[in-house]
């Protein structure tokens, strides 16, 4: 939505075809078929304004080569301005870590490129936003009033900044507990 150009990588070329069908992309957009790490590692360092991930398999899985160390330092080259990652925090009935790989991978390389680094955890459901932010002194309200703004620039239905319960990390570690907190207080409720 909204005047940004768009490139989205996408594998599956049935992938490509339903987004065609039910959300196609504006006039300034492209499709990339092809494998997300394989693209990255090809991209020159600040290539794209934001970068963002929310890509599962068919059971909410994240796919193992995206939670690798490798990944997270390409996402974190590659991103000027930031990245966006959506995660399903690990529940009682589904235990893989992928996502909780990931956050901790981004956590880090962010950090380590001297960025900020926030969890907005949805208490509702069990997803979770990990937002990077590069160029320094982002704080959690600064970081909702942005959210907010570019949300209403881009048509987005919903206050975005009303929406993110923002908390900074100092760490991938400390995304990890925030994940495992949160998947705690929304499972036992």
């Amino acid at each position: 939505h909204g005047p940004h150009a768009v490139t989205a990588v996408e594998v599956d070329p049935a992938g490509v075809a339903a987004a065609a069908r039910c959300a196609p992309l504006p006039a300034n957009g492209d499709v990339i078929l092809a494998d997300a790490v394989d693209f990255l590692r090809t991209c020159d360092d600040g290539a794209y304004d934001v970068v963002v991930i929310d890509v599962f398999d068919a059971e909410s899985r994240l796919p193992a080569a995206l939670s690798a160390p490798a990944f997270a330092e390409d996402v974190a080259r590659v991103a000027r301005r930031g990245v966006a990652a959506n995660l399903v925090r690990e529940t009682s009935l589904d235990t893989e870590a992928g996502c909780e790989r990931l956050a901790r991978n981004l956590g880090d390389a962010t950090v380590r490129r001297g960025g900020d680094c926030f969890l907005a955890p949805d208490p509702r459901t069990d997803n979770a936003q990990l937002l990077a932010l590069f160029g320094g002194g982002a704080a959690p309200a600064r970081a909702r009033r942005r959210a907010a703004r570019r949300g209403r620039r881009a048509g987005v239905l919903f206050d975005c900044g009303a929406a993110l319960p923002i908390v900074r990390c100092a760490s991938g570690g400390e995304v990890v507990a925030r994940l495992r907190a949160g998947r705690r207080r929304s499972s036992s409720a």
